[in-house]
């Protein structure tokens, strides 16, 4: 089984000399990896949003022009709660801002051996103990195949033939139906009018005809069958505290 490993590094050099040095210990460990470097966020994200990695390096002082790795690994976490990211800094005192973002763990440079041996050892560790992974969907937007957690959906919104999926500050349009979509979802989400699905986890309270979510935003009940959407939602809040007990 292959193990695959993304490293965001402004510096070639530094970027080259990690690569090398994470598979010496893939070697010495025998286990299998593929490493991909990026030096623009921008790829990055794109690159976790189709493909999540199994590890993430991350250089916190990214080069001129590029985000931090600090504010890069927030917008990371909109996406991915539980990807194991790894912070490689020059400074000790940057390491403490991996905690904000739950790091597996952070470097300073050059990253030794031991040090990597050490990512690896917890990210068994980590992966050992992980009882279920996180639900995602695959859908088609702008002829890119993107996985989206089912959790980090707050809503979905049909307008003609363009199905709009909406994340915390991000919305995406997709190609994907309404149908096929909730087929995904399963009862993950709640279709709650024939345009809209929603997360209940999102909604704040109910307001006459309407879910109000914790944005502020608004989304409309089916006026036909609106007693037993209302009952539905209650049921499936119930529910779900039940399983996260």
């Amino acid at each position: 089984m292959t193990t695959e490993i993304f490293i965001y590094e402004d510096a070639t050099s530094d970027a080259q000399e990690l690569n090398e040095t994470i598979e010496s210990v893939a070697e010495n460990r025998q286990t299998t990896v593929n490493v991909t470097t990026f030096n623009h966020a921008n790829d990055l994200l794109q690159a976790i949003e189709t493909h999540e990695p199994d590890l993430l390096f991350m250089d916190i002082d990214a080069g001129k022009g590029e985000p931090d790795g600090i504010s890069l690994a927030k917008r990371i976490r909109i996406w991915s709660t539980d990807l194991p990211i790894v912070f490689v800094t020059c400074m000790q005192e940057w390491a403490l801002l991996g905690y904000e973002v739950q790091a597996l763990h952070y470097l300073i440079k050059p990253a030794t051996t031991q040090e990597v041996e050490i990512c690896f050892n917890r990210l068994e560790k980590l992966t050992g103990h992980r009882l279920k992974k996180r639900p995602s969907i695959s859908i088609i937007s702008n002829y890119k195949t993107l996985r989206i957690p089912v959790d980090a959906i707050q809503y979905a919104e049909v307008k003609g033939n363009t199905v709009t999926i909406h994340l915390p500050g991000r919305s995406i349009p997709s190609n994907t139906s309404m149908t096929s979509l909730e087929q995904q979802v399963g009862d993950a989400l709640l279709r709650c009018h024939r345009s809209y699905l929603i997360n209940p986890r999102f909604v704040k309270h109910i307001d006459s005809n309407d879910f109000v979510l914790t944005t502020g935003e608004r989304i409309p009940i089916r006026i036909n069958g609106r007693k037993s959407t209302i009952a539905q939602y209650h049921d499936w809040i119930m529910r779900h505290m039940d399983e996260e007990d």
